[in-house]
């Protein structure tokens, strides 16, 4: 990541709130992108608003209205690339231009890149969040929350608070967090070769409106991460035409695939995302708002390419006909 200092906790979650406690008070105010994992959403709603911390979301690409939620109690502007469900790309180098230009903390989740793939500390950010229990674990047996900050002020400030609130990890996880460090380049690899051979798989479905991965071409942002990233991994979601009862049946078909959130192990996952949970989202399609498109979300693992693709022809066949 390229930070002078590192903090770990027990989780992602425990990651993202041993920084959010650490630099805000009562009283204050923090912009965030409107893409970010659910449970920051949770935290401002059950932890942030009874401390009497305020939180305005909005879309992480219009950044005219980012410097207006910017208010002389903002302290934090906070931001994840790519999103977590829609795999949405930011520029995090205009971004951070405008924590620079208002004083503010620019905090980023960096779970996708894991330290490898991506370092936003490079491009402008002061704190580069990451659950490794994805892809720094790898194996689906770890639960880990790295903070890797640079500058003397935030380490003190973190330091003293991480301390106060008891965030520790134990030797184990430690352990297993080296052992899946030194595989990481390698599985991280076999991931994004796969992952891009399934969304060319993808394309080719008549039912297949929008894929959603930025080392695709096809993705809208595919030309952001050419100049920010320096790889890619097998997380992506595709939206398809349909009802929820056809994309049901399609992630019900699958064999190989198991339907889990934790993403960043060896094996393929399945999600079908409930609409609901995109309404917060602006960059979700008006398909998916209105209920004619559905959203599924894959993560690619070390299996053999050609046997997904097998699995995920069956599925779509069972689900939406030949």
């Amino acid at each position: 990541e390229n930070g002078e200092r590192c903090f770990l906790a027990s989780s992602g979650v425990a990651a993202i709130s041993m920084v959010l406690l650490s630099l805000l008070s009562q009283g204050d105010h923090m912009v965030s992108t409107d893409n970010v994992y659910g449970p920051v959403r949770s935290m401002d709603s059950t932890v942030l608003q009874r401390m009497g911390i305020t939180t305005s979301y909005v879309s992480g690409h219009d950044y005219e209205a980012i410097e207006a939620a910017i208010t002389p109690a903002t302290k934090i502007l906070y931001a994840e690339s790519p999103g977590s469900l829609l795999i949405e790309m930011l520029d995090f180098r205009a971004l951070a231009e405008i924590a620079k230009k208002h004083g503010l903390i620019f905090v980023v989740d960096n779970t996708w890149g894991s330290g490898l793939i991506y370092t936003p500390l490079d491009l402008g950010a002061d704190v580069s969040i990451i659950a490794g229990t994805k892809y720094v674990g790898g194996h689906s047996d770890l639960m880990l929350g790295a903070v890797v900050v640079k500058g003397e002020e935030l380490i003190k400030r973190i330091d003293k608070n991480q301390y106060a609130l008891g965030y520790s990890i134990s030797a184990d996880d430690a352990w297993l967090a080296i052992r899946g460090v030194r595989t990481m380049p390698i599985r991280m690899q076999q991931h994004a070769d796969s992952a891009l051979k399934v969304c060319d798989f993808l394309a080719s479905l008549e039912a297949t409106q929008a894929i959603y991965h930025p080392a695709y071409q096809g993705d809208p942002h595919h030309a952001l991460w050419q100049r920010d990233c320096k790889g890619s991994n097998g997380l992506l979601s595709v939206e398809f035409k349909g009802s929820r009862e056809q994309t049901r049946a399609f992630v019900d078909a699958l064999e190989i695939f198991y339907i889990g959130y934790s993403w960043g192990g060896f094996e393929s996952l399945v999600q079908w995302v409930r609409p609901e949970g995109l309404g917060n989202h602006s960059y979700t399609s008006e398909g998916i708002r209105e209920g004619q498109h559905q959203l599924i979300r894959l993560h690619i693992g070390l299996e053999d390419v050609d046997d997904l693709i097998a699995d995920l022809q069956q599925a779509y066949e069972r689900a939406f006909g030949g």
